[in-house]
């Protein structure tokens, strides 16, 4: 249920139940939708034989009918999302994997089956660690974010001219201009669940700001794409190679991405993407004692795609035919040593 006027959005469960008129022996629980977390203890969940005896407990089978894990195997497989350990008309529910997963219960006295839906996630909406910020001019600041798995982030400023907001799904960057109060707001891409941060920016006399300005806060990358170049403008500290002298760079994940230079005394730097993940990039400069500037840095890589020439080829006894196989995305793919082919019937072909 949804308002046009809202970014809300409200679940309604609605469970029905047979017409114990036509069939006088079914199954039912306390609810048929369960909500966990993958650190959450054992989950006890039983049912009830409407119309039966005290013995029929015994005669309960619980087995997850179906589930779909959010994260994937290799070969774009589920893992098992939850574990279930019966016990007569008592279970208990361990979640193993963020995903959802369905709990079919029946008895051999009825052929009515009860199905419990699970669902497991780690979040169950958008939130972040704080409601209010109090920042100065020239500032920038994060505050971590909690997304479910599965959504996007999207940020929003009532005011980009008091303060702007990027961010990922795991911290959300908040850069102040002006003095003054806005609103910033973190939701998902269809506004199902949202949150805010009221934040409030002092005035400070422009000549006692002191702070770096880059041309962004948030990098994403790809593995073996471009090497972007990042700008650097200290603010407060006179211009030219002097102000410019004072920058120093460093990449506190050197796994992930790596500076172009060593970060010293340049406006420009170059990022070099060398691992998948996160990643931090900090700015410092001598004439600014404690203040640090951060960069965020997310470089993702993608999926190597594997094609033939034909899917289906159709032969002569003693003929021989030809497919042409194709892989993307692989840097450095050698066709002679790194690719493999097999028969799963060589006395065929």
């Amino acid at each position: 249920m949804s308002h046009s006027s809202s970014l809300n959005a409200i679940n309604l469960v609605v469970i029905v139940e047979p017409d114990v008129t036509k069939n006088s022996l079914y199954i039912t629980t306390a609810s048929t939708l369960i909500e966990m977390k993958p650190s959450d203890a054992n989950r006890s969940v039983s049912a009830r034989l409407v119309g039966g005896n005290a013995e029929d407990i015994y005669g309960f089978s619980w087995v997850v009918a179906n589930y779909e894990s959010d994260r994937k195997t290799s070969t774009g497989g589920s893992y098992p999302v939850i574990e279930v350990v019966a016990n007569a008309d008592n279970a208990y529910i361990v979640p193993k994997e963020e995903g959802t997963a369905i709990i079919r219960v029946s008895h051999p006295k009825t052929s009515y089956k009860l199905d419990i839906r699970v669902n497991v996630k780690l979040y169950s909406a958008i939130k972040f660690s704080k409601t209010n910020v109090t920042m100065d001019m020239g500032m920038s600041t994060t505050v971590s974010i909690e997304v479910p798995t599965g959504m996007t982030a999207v940020y929003e400023s009532t005011d980009d001219t008091v303060a702007s907001v990027t961010g990922t799904n795991k911290v959300c960057i908040i850069e102040a201009y002006r003095a003054g109060t806005v609103i910033i707001t973190g939701r998902n891409v269809t506004g199902t669940t949202h949150d805010e941060i009221v934040v409030k920016i002092n005035h400070v006399d422009n000549a006692k700001v002191k702070y770096i300005q880059t041309s962004v806060n948030l990098v994403t990358m790809r593995l073996y794409g471009n090497n972007p170049m990042i700008t650097a403008t200290p603010v407060g500290v006179g211009s030219g190679n002097d102000a410019i002298s004072g920058l120093r760079w460093r990449s506190l994940n050197t796994n992930i991405v790596q500076l172009g230079n060593n970060g010293i005394g340049f406006s420009q730097v170059q990022f070099i993407p060398v691992g998948v993940g996160p990643a931090e990039v900090i700015i410092e400069h001598t004439s600014m004692p404690g203040y640090v500037k951060r960069l965020y840095v997310v470089v993702n890589v993608d999926e190597s795609i594997f094609s033939l020439s034909d899917y289906f080829i159709e032969l002569a006894q003693n003929t021989t035919g030809r497919i042409k196989a194709t892989v993307t995305n692989v840097p450095n793919f050698n066709y002679i040593t790194d690719l493999e082919w097999k028969s799963d019937n060589e006395s065929v072909v």
